[in-house]
């Protein structure tokens, strides 16, 4: 990109620029751990005025490209501008998955200085990456998944006293909780971000399913429909959700939750039959009211909630 400058200081640091000035990246050559002062090569052959010699660097720095070739006193450095997914490999490789995904996020929204290899519009940028993004976020959840099974199987394998081992499973299914619903609520900004709930709510919620944490998954969706950052649910996720809230006592809380809910994407039927079916009745109220514009039928539906009610308590004294 002809837009950036390369700049090699007397410290070794390679300083990345943006045509106004700022700064992208700043790169230290660290070789087996060590930082090198003197990583470029140079001689002292020409003296100034007042006799000193002064370090010249002539051929120990070349350019080809977007790769900078610097010349050590020992060894040959090589530095190059990454092409993205390369950039976004790298980072999983180090094990960096929330800065890999950070950088894929960036790049979704257009935030692309420094990097080379992406097409020049956002619409375009946004079709080229999109497949590696759900990759990239699939990848994650199988690693941490697979990580947690080692953790439980490992654990598994071991003997010892039996109080021991019961506070050993307690502390290690609260961990594997804590993974899971970390992971969950990453799946979600990510999905959101990118505008891919299709995947967040079919091949992501499956992978819960299959490890055993689809309720984990479902609780992880609440406080994101509260900020009204998911505005609707499909069918199984919202029966799922009233379902699982229903069965740990927490009707309250789902009904929060459909009040923050689009209507208008909601499948209406599915949904108020939810709500007669476990009483949520304020629930009930906002989807007519809102959706219908229909005050009557709600009010019509409790006067008959209370007369059934005042009719068994006749009939129970």
């Amino acid at each position: 990109d002809q837009q950036m400058l390369a700049v090699l200081n007397l410290r070794g640091q390679l300083c990345l620029f943006s045509k106004d000035g700022s700064e992208l990246r700043r790169t230290i050559f660290i070789l087996d751990g060590l930082v090198f002062d003197d990583s470029i090569l140079y001689h002292t052959h020409f003296s100034n005025r007042f006799g000193n010699p002064e370090r010249h660097f002539n051929n120990s720095v070349a350019v080809r490209g977007a790769t900078v070739y610097i010349l050590g006193p020992s060894f040959l450095t090589v530095s190059r501008l990454l092409p993205w997914k390369e950039w976004i490999e790298a980072l999983k490789r180090a094990g960096d998955w929330m800065g890999a995904m950070d950088m894929a996020m960036k790049l979704y929204d257009g935030h692309t200085q420094g990097v080379v290899d992406l097409p020049r519009t956002l619409d375009s940028i946004r079709e080229a990456i999109m497949p590696y993004l759900v990759e990239l976020l699939l990848s994650y959840i199988g690693y941490v998944s697979e990580y947690i099974s080692i953790a439980l199987s490992n654990h598994t394998g071991k003997g010892g006293a039996a109080d021991g081992l019961i506070d050993a499973d307690r502390s290690l299914l609260t961990e594997r909780e804590e993974q899971y619903a970390r992971v969950g609520g990453v799946a979600v900004e990510f999905c959101v971000h990118i505008g891919r709930n299709d995947i967040l709510f079919d091949t992501v919620f499956s992978k819960f399913v299959a490890a055993q944490s689809g309720g984990m998954f479902l609780e992880v969706l609440e406080p994101y429909m509260l900020k009204d950052m998911l505005g609707s649910l499909p069918p199984q996720i919202m029966q799922a959700l009233v379902e699982h809230y229903s069965g740990k006592g927490w009707l309250q809380r789902v009904e929060q939750c459909i009040l923050h809910m689009d209507i208008s994407s909601l499948d209406f039927n599915q949904v108020v039959r939810l709500c007669r079916e476990h009483g949520l009745y304020g629930a009930l109220i906002y989807l007519f009211n809102q959706g219908l514009s229909d005050f009557r039928t709600p009010l019509e539906e409790l006067l008959s909630v209370i007369q059934n009610a005042t009719r068994k308590d006749a009939t129970w004294y």
